[in-house]
Formats: structure tokens, sequence, C-alpha cells
């Protein structure tokens, strides 16, 4: 049908088209329809071109834990040997305290069998975009002999049915290699033993190998790629605390590490992409790449304090500007290199040549919650210096536990973290642009935190005003290209189904899909491009 409703227009959106021609046709499609222009009575529009996306990520959606040949992932591991202890997770837990196994993500959504159902949700709510992640294991099988992963084809034909199906539904996929699911192969099999997966050098290599493959079999269907989502997270999370895969805490130099290989796999992968797209090869020749940052953004926790603004400052640095710095400027943060001294890798002038400018004029941000800062030492501190552990959080120096005054805090327990400030997004927003003017922003993720209610008014709250002051950004002049909820629906948050951050409740006993009233509202916001609904 909407293929015959093109032709009906003129635009000639056939098979015959492929490439920008195609993206070009759906954004006429559009325009006519009424779909990306705001009305003329619409106080508060967003571009003609924004997008509007929601997202989901493959191994907390898919399921399908062993069809189409996927092998196990580290978080396959994980989950199953983790324990929750005291709300912390851990594979090494406190003796005397009690503790509870975490879940796992065998069937979640079951994404991998409804997903012609899930991309005729987003339909309905008038979505342009949606991001999603590959599983690199499904992708790919270990090949003992050849001791590399090797394609795997029935992963492949997966991928491609589910990217050709949006591509019919007039959706444009954004694409993530790698959403934290390092394949256990890599992870047991290359390096010093306990040194594989990100702490070891050879993982530039085989992250090529794996981004190779995607953009030769999907890179004339994807648009946008990104190649890591948030390596603050999973370097900090996997390798500092101990409480995400692989589980690793008490190195002090292990995060640094794993950042210094995930942004030299990134810019090999960009080096790899752009090669082939100059080459006219199996890319889109208007196709872009980058890859997806998050910011818990500080602020003093005493406005106006020096001692507050420096620690502020310095949270930022070591959260955000980590992996922005390099990409712009080809050096970590002057405040990264005093403050972690020989805890943080160096690049070789190679590498600083490889790493600055690997992005395509944009990057993807990630943002849910404000952190009010303050050194560790402060009077104001919660967090004593000695309690924190060694490494990333130790050499920062700082209290980023709390958050500011007035934030609301979500109703479930465990989404305690993810209190909601939007004035923050403001601040963020307004330091982006500011610090790296020439950088557009693609936001990949925004959501909140809540319970499975139908009728969540703290989760409409959130992105009422969460967009708003998303269009007064764009307002101001700070060009972002389009926005994306997190989640599509209700997903498995990395050990827990308890965090609900969906657009669409999932009932986990019959995976049934429903809308809530957040989700009956964004809708009606893309549908219009229009704040105003």
């Amino acid at each position: 049908l909407a293929v015959a409703f093109a032709w009906s227009l003129g635009l000639g959106f056939g098979l015959g088209i492929g490439g920008s021609d195609v993206h070009g046709a759906i954004r006429q499609v559009r325009r006519r329809v009424g779909l990306g222009v705001a009305p003329d009575d619409c106080k508060h529009p967003f571009p003609p071109d924004f997008k509007w996306s929601a997202a989901i990520a493959a191994y907390q959606a898919e399921g399908g834990s062993s069809d189409a040949g996927r092998q196990p992932s580290i978080w396959d591991d994980f989950c199953k040997r983790a324990v929750r202890c005291n709300g912390l997770q851990t594979l090494d837990p406190p003796p005397g305290q009690e503790c509870e196994p975490i879940e796992c993500a065998d069937k979640a959504d079951d994404v991998f069998h409804k997903y012609k159902e899930d991309i005729t949700l987003m339909q309905s709510m008038h979505l342009t975009a949606f991001r999603m992640s590959l599983s690199w294991s499904r992708l790919m099988s270990w090949d003992p002999d050849r001791k590399r992963m090797v394609r795997n084809p029935e992963g492949v034909a997966f991928y491609k049915d589910l990217l050709l199906e949006l591509r019919s539904k007039f959706i444009e996929p954004h694409v993530t290699l790698y959403h934290w699911d390092m394949p256990l192969a890599l992870e047991q099999n290359i390096g010093a033993p306990g040194q594989g997966g990100w702490l070891s050098r050879d993982i530039v290599g085989h992250f090529n190998d794996f981004a190779s493959l995607a953009f030769e079999e999907f890179g004339h269907i994807v648009p946008i790629w990104f190649t890591v989502n948030e390596p603050w997270t999973f370097s900090v999370f996997g390798y500092g605390f101990g409480m995400h895969a692989p589980g690793h805490k008490g190195s002090p130099t292990e995060t640094y590490l794993v950042g210094h290989h995930v942004l030299l796999a990134h810019a090999v992968a960009v080096q790899t992409y752009r090669t082939m797209r100059a080459n006219g090869t199996r890319v889109r020749k208007d196709g872009q790449i980058s890859f997806v940052l998050l910011s818990d953004f500080g602020i003093p926790v005493l406005a106006g304090d020096p001692d507050d603004e420096a620690a502020a400052k310095d949270y930022n640095s070591f959260m955000l500007d980590w992996f922005l710095h390099p990409v712009t400027y080809g050096t970590y943060p002057q405040v990264m290199v005093e403050k972690a001294g020989d805890h943080l890798p160096s690049f070789t002038d190679e590498e600083a040549a490889l790493v600055r400018g690997s992005v395509d004029g944009f990057f993807g941000l990630n943002h849910y919650t404000t952190k009010a800062v303050t050194d560790c030492a402060s009077p104001r501190s919660k967090f004593p210096c000695p309690d924190l552990p060694a490494g990333w959080m130790a050499d920062v120096h700082v209290d980023m536990m709390q958050h500011p005054k007035g934030a609301r805090v979500p109703s479930n327990p465990m989404c305690s973290v993810f209190q909601g400030y939007p004035e923050g997004y403001d601040v963020l927003l307004n330091y982006v642009h500011k610090n790296y003017p020439k950088l557009r922003m693609m936001l990949t993720e925004n959501g909140w935190c809540g319970s499975d209610l139908l009728d969540d008014q703290d989760q409409l709250w959130y992105y009422q005003e969460y967009l708003g002051r998303v269009q007064d950004a764009v307002s101001r002049g700070i060009p972002i290209m389009g926005y994306t909820a997190w989640s599509l629906m209700d997903n498995y948050e990395w050990g827990s189904y308890q965090p609900r951050f969906g657009l669409w409740q999932v009932d986990y006993e019959n995976l049934r899909r429903v809308p809530k009233t957040a989700a009956l509202w964004y809708s009606k916001v893309a549908q219009r491009n229009c704040l105003d609904v």
C-alpha cells in the first residue's frame, strides 16, 4: 500500500530506486500528506526533517537467545552467575549478606518473533525512525579453527528481513553495532587469560570484522550508524564497579584501558565505513556514522561555590568529554590526564590522527537525569573519599550520587537514580553546543523510569517537560537532528524487568503490548511535528 501510494504521488518509489533516492522519496511523501510539517497554528514547531524515533537494544528486547544460530554473549554468562545484594549486582557477594539471583533476557520481549507487529506499533505512532542494535553473536559465530567470528547466514537473514520491514513502513533505521553484548567467545578466547574482550588490543580488529560485515550486508539500507552505545557505562559498570558484564572490579586501570580500546575500535570502523562510502561499495552515499554517548550531566550542589563548580566540571569531563574530546581534538581532556595520571593510556601520534575527526559531524546523546556534584572531601558530600572504588571514581574524586533539589523522584524504588530534572537537559544541550559547536546532536535516548501503570502521569510529565526543553534548544539554534524515546516498550534493564521505561506496557505473562498515556501523547506530537497537542 505504501509503495502504491508513493507511486500515486508521482515519486517513483519502488524497488528500482535505492539508497538516498528512497529516503528522499519518503520525505516527499511525508510532506505531501502533512507528516513532518507542523500545522500553521503550531506555536512550538520542530524542523520539517526532524526525526521522531523510539529505541530498543538487541539483548534487552530480542529474546530468541539460541535462535538463528545465536551464540552466548557476556550478558548471557553474567546474568546466570551474578546476584543482587542491597540493590547492587555483583559476581562477588559480601559474606553474610542476603542476595538474590538477577534475571536474564532469554525471552525478553521476544522481538525476534514479533518484530513485524512491533514495527506496526511504530507505524501507528507516526515514528519516522527507529533506533536498534545488532546482536554481534547472532550476526556472527565463533570459528574455533580460525579463532575469529565469522558470518552467520541465519543471523544476517533475520536482520535483513527486519530492516526491510522497517523500510516498507517508511521508518528509517538507526543502527547501533555494539550495545553491550560482547560475544562470550571473544571474552574467553582472545588476549591473556582474564584479559579478553575489550581489555585486549586485539578487539579492534575483531570489531572491524563485525562492522565490515554489517556495512556490507545492510549499508545500502541503513542511513545512520552508531558504532558503540554509552562506552562510559559499560567501561565503568563492567570493569570498575563490577555491576554489569563481565563483572570486573578493583582495578585502577581496566576502565580506562577499555575506553581506550573502544575509541580505537570505533575509529577503525568509521575508517572502514568511509572507505566503502567513498568507493560506492555497499554503503549509501549519504550514509552517516558516529557513536552514542551518555551524560548524566553534573551541576554543582551549591551553585557559585568554586569547589562545587570545579567538581561538576571535572565530573562532566570524566563522563562525556572522556570520549567526545578525543574524536574532536585527538587528546583526552586535560583534567583527566592530570587526575588519572598513569591510569589513563595515551594516544600515539598515529592513534590520535585516527581518532580525531572520527564522527560525521554529529553524535548520539543519551540523557536521563542530572546529578548534583561536590568534591568527595566537601562537607556537602555524602560519599566519603575513602569509600570511592579504585580507578575512575577515585580519580574523578567527587560525590556524584546526589540529585538537584526539586528533582522528581520515581515511585519505583529500582528507578531512584533516574530522577527527573528537565532544567538539566537545557544546561547539557547548551554545554555541548558551546564546547563542540561544529557537532550536531541526535538525541538517541531519553525517557522516564517508572512502573507498569498504563496511565503513568510521571512518564507523561517527563516527556512533556523534556521535549519542551528540546524544542526550546532548537528554537535558539542548537542543531538537533531528532529525538528518540527510550524505550519503545518495557524491556530487560540489565538484570531486572522491574524498571519500566517503555512507551508500551509489556505483560510478561503473555507479552501483550499496550500503549501507555505517554505513548498516545508522543504519537500526536510526532504526527503533527509540533509540541502543541
